[in-house]
């Protein structure tokens, strides 16, 4: 491991191992967001097919948003997970779903990352304590799951394992709010963490009860429209990083907020109504 190379709000230069969907999702968001990337993955193919999906997320926010663009980052190809972390900030690492995989990985990125480095795994359901298991500064690890397109949603799910700081994951959530994330923490591992458990509820209350159950206590305390919001945007957007017609991109996209407003609706009248109410002072009085 590295000397410190940066303080928080400092962090300019991220690192991404692993350019699949979700890594060149996590590379067009840290570039269109103003962050230079150094990216490696050992496939040949892998440099044509980030580039596309960082073009097709610039396109995308262009018709989508008014706002004027952030300049944009550098985006740089290297050889190595050492070339990629070196001066790295913040890492996240996206290589497939395989816990020994992921674990060689993740030591090399230890080894070689700055010492305040934050390392973050985009997997969908490995616990991160086993993910940490063979780091020798597990503290700065943590899962940090997103959804995909990476570059259009901002949910992302911080996850850390038995080993990972409150600092860090602080300091995880900070950055990704610096990139336009909406970040939830977990204070407790789950299998799938809260959006698979929220995929298809029979009922919102049963989503947020089978979180209660599982012992969770998340920074939205138990919001089950906001499990809703999770639920979403993985079904109805899961597909968006593949759709090359932005038109049904954007319709897509109109629909699930048309959508996020009727939850956050139910929760502020709905749930509200079943709350039994207080008596009247006066008729306590009485």
């Amino acid at each position: 491991m590295t000397t410190d190379l940066e303080t928080l709000s400092e962090i300019s230069q991220a690192a991404v191992v692993g350019g699949g969907v979700i890594g060149g999702g996590w590379a067009a968001r840290l570039v269109l967001n103003g962050i230079d990337v150094r990216l490696f993955d050992p496939s040949p193919d892998a440099e044509r097919r980030v580039n596309e999906v960082v073009e097709n997320a610039d396109c995308a926010h262009s018709r989508l948003t008014l706002a004027p663009a952030t300049a944009r980052g550098r985006l740089e190809f290297v050889d190595s997970v050492a070339q990629a972390v070196t001066a790295a900030g913040f890492i996240q690492e996206s290589v497939p779903e395989r816990l020994s995989l992921k674990q060689s990985i993740l030591g090399e990125i230890d080894a070689h990352a700055p010492s305040n480095a934050l390392i973050c795994s985009s997997t969908s359901g490995l616990m991160p304590t086993k993910l940490q298991a063979h780091m020798a500064h597990p503290e700065r690890m943590m899962v940090g799951h997103p959804f995909n397109p990476v570059y259009l949603l901002p949910l992302v799910e911080i996850c850390g394992g038995v080993k990972t700081s409150m600092d860090s994951k602080r300091r995880a959530a900070a950055f990704y709010e610096s990139i336009g994330m909406r970040p939830l923490i977990l204070r407790k591992e789950i299998d799938a963490f809260i959006a698979e458990n929220g995929r298809a509820p029979s009922s919102l209350e049963e989503a947020g009860s089978s979180l209660a159950s599982q012992g969770v206590n998340y920074s939205v305390q138990g919001d089950s429209a906001y499990i809703l919001i999770l639920t979403i945007g993985k079904v109805f957007l899961y597909d968006l990083g593949e759709l090359e017609d932005l038109y049904r991109v954007a319709s897509l996209v109109g629909l699930a907020i048309s959508l996020l407003l009727v939850s956050l609706a139910y929760q502020r009248f709905v749930f509200r109504e079943r709350q039994p109410k207080k008596k009247e002072s006066n008729d306590a009085a009485s």
